[in-house]
Order: C-alpha cells, then sequence, then structure tokens
C-alpha cells in the first residue's frame, strides 16, 4: 500500500504528470489525499470524497 498525502504540493506539473503516469502502473492499493484540483480532475481511479468527516462518495 502506498499512501501519498498532498503528493503534487511541491512538483511542477510535469512532475505531477510523471507521478500519474508511474501510480497507473504499480502494483497494489494506492491512497492519495490531495486538494489539487489539476491532479484530482485528471485521476481516473475510484475516488472516495470526505466532507465532514463522512464519506460522499
Amino acid at each position: 500500500m502506498l499512501l501519498l498525502d498532498e503528493p503534487a504540493n511541491h512538483l511542477s506539473r510535469t512532475l505531477v504528470g510523471e507521478l500519474e503516469n508511474a501510480l497507473h502502473t504499480a502494483p497494489g492499493a494506492i491512497v492519495v489525499a490531495s486538494r489539487d484540483r489539476w491532479l484530482r480532475r485528471r485521476w481516473n481511479g475510484p475516488t472516495l470524497k470526505l466532507h465532514d468527516g463522512r464519506c460522499c462518495a
């Protein structure tokens, strides 16, 4: 399992794109916590949204 908390905070858009490509080929479960709108819009994996501690899938 890979846990990523705000992985795009200090990366250029180019590196965020490379990270996305790497995550698509990574084995196992990946949990990404991010407020980065660009990263979230481009994410095509399963998504679980939380609001006020409640699940809003």
